[in-house]
């Protein structure tokens, strides 16, 4: 009994603060405008820190919700107003004391702002905050908690109108403070309390225990009691209190285990009292995703009925799901959640009148936010599925209808895969054996006869060679007898179909990174329908060439070539080709800094000049724009821009996605499974050209490639992505600007 009293003499200090605490306020629609444009997947905001939690709340009540970000190893909590852009400056950072828990609201009746409640696990202490204060973060008390805490809820415990927090702490003792007299500590079991909610009719405290694998309900309305623990067989990690019957009470959902959503009191009508007595028929269990980690409910179709919407921490998924009955729900619709999903929140973010979805990604630092879209859950790619390790895309009408189709390598099957576009949706449509290794795919009328063809380099017996396919009939690309493509080292790693010296003819031209070589086959006359090759023009070209593009950069007809030099070797960067007289001879060069490992050209700022976006390797990866200077005739660049990307870039490509006239460039990243995206902004009002870095795109998992391409005919382009982890295609569609 001493021990309790001097708990609760240093929770008492908390006491003042909380009688002004009462009541909850309802969730209001933000009147804030929709993004002016963007792709129907989710995006991918960077923290610079390690997410664990997440909370939406309109904490200053002027009908936007703020978003909540926990740090818990840095022991901060970034804050983002309802009105303001995601943006580093636009966060407000609060310290809380190492190792928080998830903060919850504390709502204030007749107070111009909702206060915060964050219990610090290293500290062993609870905070009240007012985070939109004039002050950031203003702490109005600090209370010492009796041993290390380990969940947090608030509730009215016993319905009398005002709020308490319940804190479970380690050695058995549940912490409840009130609005009014002396705050009390209640003996519970002893183990690791791992989450908690107070039942909304204020009747008790229920305890999610991890080593337990249990819940422990706790009538802490009177002297403080455990009424009874309620065995799961499997370790509760989040709680929430919803209507899943409809029959107008509340059940309680757990979520947790290898993959178990639990519900108690389904289909009674007592309320909690039915399934909290002794004798209660067992918690209903319904089998979900694997590793269920955390668990939230609304309606969000707007049918009146609300739905489940959890985090699956293996499966890297979200899940809705709606309409339940005994045997579980009758429908359910999945995404993907990002890198390691710790946490969700549903807010209203875009002003739509529907919730949005926030995931903290904790390993990719980043928040994740996806649109809402009523019963078919929130925005996600597309998706199409291939074979194994998908590494790279290629572009183009082979059946000509008008509409972009692609070309996919499956490089694990040794196939090429052909996704034809029927009105704007892809299907796998045949698949092409390759020989081991395919890679450096390139579409091209290489034959004349107005039909796309496509080449790529495999290895055989030999070595390696260049395999062609010829377009036929809608769209079908078949071997031609006697027409084979030329031998080539194992080291060719791209391969470019182009008319290099403008005579009618598509040419073809290697880069062996082995070899240190570029190679140009100059395409034969003949007549349509034909196909040769002249002899390979080698060129010495030091050091790993292993990109190309063509490039105008003088007055001939002639087009240049770009390579990308991705070393081992002091001489990375880009080498510029010409290919005057029927010989190739080197220009130029640009010092990248580091292993370019691919490049794109286009006309970044507008002047009609084509300039280079390159793809470096330099710590991570980054991405780096060079101008063209000087007249059109001319081979000088400067680099004008730059953006950092994800764990480790693939490849580079460009294209107007924000409808502005200048084209924007996309990364896809492989272990950060996104895109990175960053718009070209003129020069104006003695701002020069720059880059500006915009949230990532979410794709699939393992990010190996990307093209952009107007696939639906819209006008507007999208994004194709091949993700070599998860074995698919996935589509960005644009969402109009």
């Amino acid at each position: 009994m001493d021990q309790e009293r001097q708990d609760a003499r240093s929770l008492a200090l908390a006491v003042t603060v909380l009688a002004v605490l009462t009541g909850c306020t309802s969730r209001k629609e933000s009147p804030s405008a929709a993004p002016s444009g963007g792709f129907a997947t989710r995006r991918e905001h960077a923290i610079d820190a390690k997410p664990t939690a997440l909370l939406a709340h309109d904490l200053d009540r002027d009908g936007r919700e703020e978003l909540l970000v926990t740090d818990a190893e840095r022991g901060e909590i970034r804050l983002w107003r309802g009105d303001a852009p995601w943006t580093v400056r636009s966060a407000r950072v609060v310290s809380v004391g190492g190792w928080p828990l998830a903060p919850v609201v504390l709502p204030a009746r007749g107070a111009a702002r909702a206060l915060l409640a964050v219990a610090s696990r290293a500290r062993r202490d609870l905070a009240v905050l007012d985070p939109c204060g004039e002050a950031p973060g203003l702490e109005l008390r600090r209370v010492d908690l009796p041993a290390t805490p380990r969940a947090l809820a608030a509730g009215d415990l016993g319905a009398e109108g005002a709020l308490d927090l319940a804190v479970a702490c380690d050695g058995g003792r549940l912490a409840l403070l009130g609005p009014t007299g002396e705050p009390r500590v209640v003996s519970i079991p002893d183990g690791l309390p791992r989450c908690a909610i107070v039942l909304a009719d204020g009747s008790a405290v229920v305890l999610g225990y991890q080593d337990r694998r249990s819940l422990v309900v706790v009538d802490a309305t009177g002297p403080g009691r455990v009424e009874r623990e309620i065995d799961l067989g499997g370790i509760p990690r989040a709680l929430d209190e919803v209507d899943l019957d409809g029959d107008g009470d509340l059940e309680l959902a757990a979520a947790g285990g290898d993959g178990s959503i639990w519900a108690l009191g389904f289909g009674a009508k007592e309320g909690s009292s039915a399934w909290r007595k002794e004798g209660a028929p067992p918690p209903i269990e319904w089998a979900v995703d694997a590793i269920p980690i955390d668990l939230a409910s609304a309606d969000l179709d707007g049918d009146g009925h609300p739905e489940l919407v959890w985090l699956a921490y293996h499966d890297l998924s979200w899940t809705v799901a709606g309409a339940f009955a005994r045997g579980g729900p009758a429908w359910r619709v999945s995404g993907y959640a990002g890198q390691t999903p710790c946490a969700l929140a549903l807010l209203d973010r875009d002003g739509d009148g529907r919730f949005d979805l926030a995931v903290a990604n904790r390993d990719s630092k980043s928040i994740s936010l996806a649109r809402g879209l009523g019963r078919d859950g929130f925005a996600t790619p597309r998706r199409v599925p291939v074979g194994r390790f998908p590494t790279a895309l290629v572009a183009g009408d082979l059946d000509r209808d008008g509409r972009s189709d692609l070309v996919v390598l499956e490089s694990k099957d040794d196939t090429a895969a052909v996704l034809s576009n029927r009105a704007g949706s892809l299907e796998r449509s045949a698949v092409l054996p390759t020989g081991p290794d395919p890679r450096a795919a390139c579409l091209g009328d290489l034959d004349g006869d107005l039909r796309l063809d496509l080449a790529l380099v495999a290895d055989d017996p030999q070595g390696s060679r260049v395999r062609l396919w010829f377009g036929g009939d809608a769209g079908a690309l078949t071997p031609r007898p006697g027409a084979e493509g030329p031998q080539v080292g194992q080291g060719v790693r791209a391969l470019l179909a182009a008319d290099i010296d403008q005579d009618g003819r598509l040419d073809l031209v290697a880069a062996d990174a082995e070899r240190g070589e570029v190679v140009w086959w100059r395409g034969q006359p003949g007549e349509p329908g034909s196909f040769a090759l002249g002899p390979p023009v080698p060129l010495a070209v030091l050091d790993g060439p292993c990109a190309l593009a063509t490039i105008q950069l003088d007055a001939d007809p002639a087009l240049e070539i770009a390579v990308a030099l991705g070393g081992p070797g002091a001489s990375a960067g880009i080498a510029l080709l010409d290919p005057a007289g029927g010989d190739l001879r080197e220009i130029g060069r640009i010092d990248t800094g580091g292993p370019a490992i691919a490049l794109v050209p286009a006309d970044l700022d507008a002047d009609g000049l084509q300039d280079l976006a390159v793809l470096v390797l330099a710590e991570n990866g980054q991405a780096q724009a060079y101008l063209r200077a000087g007249a059109p005739a001319g081979q000088s660049f400067r680099l004008a821009g730059t953006f950092a990307t994800s764990s480790h870039p693939r490849s580079i490509a460009a294209g107007d996605l924000d409808g502005d006239g200048l084209p924007d460039l996309v990364v896809p990243a492989q272990y950060a499974h996104r895109v990175d995206f960053a718009c070209s902004r003129r020069a104006a009002d003695g701002v020069p050209w720059r880059l500006e870095v915009q949230d990532a795109l979410g794709a699939g998992v393992g990010c190996m490639d990307a093209i952009v391409v107007d696939l639906d005919g819209d006008g507007t382009l999208d994004i194709a992505v091949a993700n070599g982890h998860s074995d698919d295609v996935t589509i960005l569609p644009a969402t109009g600007r």
